[in-house]
């Protein structure tokens, strides 16, 4: 099948905002995603890029705030803080939000039914100009907010030129601001904080299946193996804490 460019161009830009969408996780690795007030977690799909797993997290979310976290077999850090992520962050992010979703909204609508139903014309330019507006006035945000987003400017320049160059990578601008912000402490009792009973019972098991996959590569009797166990038989999902 050979597609015409009015077809390719939508379809192009919204394989480009999937790929951009994208986290490869290791294995002991998540990702807590927060909407609002309320907090999930995935530890990835069953599918691979090299040793790590493809996630979509977020995915046709770009409102949402995404925090990367890794777990350990030995895991002496504390809890992470009630108030965490800052909420001078969250307030930064605001407009930005609503950027983005509009930028997605514009992605799925206007932009194929424009393209496809009168070509390349005034009316897609239109799509184009407006679409980069919102990206500089998402930008400009970003850059006179960049120290309540404990951003530096190369991390910054970074960001803009991926959003310039490609413009649906700007979609997931609140994504790439939040992906990389280490959290304070052990994700495992984050979790068990902050997720409803059944999210948290599905982590415990994921991360139970993932300690499995790990002992298969230790010596049984190696200090790693031994965590590794304390560590799988010290998870314990809340309908059993509950029953005890």
């Amino acid at each position: 099948m050979i597609f015409t460019f009015e077809v390719a161009l939508p379809l192009g830009a919204i394989g480009f905002y999937l790929y951009d969408s994208i986290v490869l996780l290791y294995g002991n690795e998540l990702v807590f995603v927060r909407s609002g007030r309320r907090w999930r977690v995935t530890a990835g799909l069953q599918l691979f890029f090299g040793s790590r797993r493809l996630s979509l997290p977020g995915l046709c979310q770009p409102w949402t705030l995404l925090f990367r976290a890794a777990w350990k077999e030995a895991d002496t850090r504390t809890a992470v803080p009630a108030d965490w992520p800052p909420q001078s962050l969250v307030d930064a992010l605001g407009p930005l939000k609503w950027i983005c979703a509009t930028l997605l909204l514009m992605l799925l609508a206007p932009l194929p039914l424009i393209s496809v139903t009168w070509g390349a014309g005034v009316a897609l330019l239109i799509v184009f100009a407006c679409f980069y507006v919102l990206i500089l006035l998402a930008l400009t945000l970003v850059y006179l907010r960049r120290e309540r987003l404990d951003l530096t400017r190369a991390a910054f320049w970074k960001v803009a030129v991926d959003a310039l160059a490609c413009p649906p990578f700007a979609i997931n601008l609140v994504h790439k601001l939040t992906l990389n912000k280490a959290m304070p402490g052990n994700p495992l009792m984050f979790a068990d904080a902050r997720l409803d009973a059944a999210r948290y019972d599905q982590l415990v098991a994921v991360v139970r299946s993932r300690i499995e996959d790990f002992l298969l590569a230790e010596d049984p009797d190696s200090e790693a193996a031994r965590s590794l166990v304390a560590l799988r038989d010290g998870l314990k999902e809340r309908y059993e804490r509950s029953a005890e």
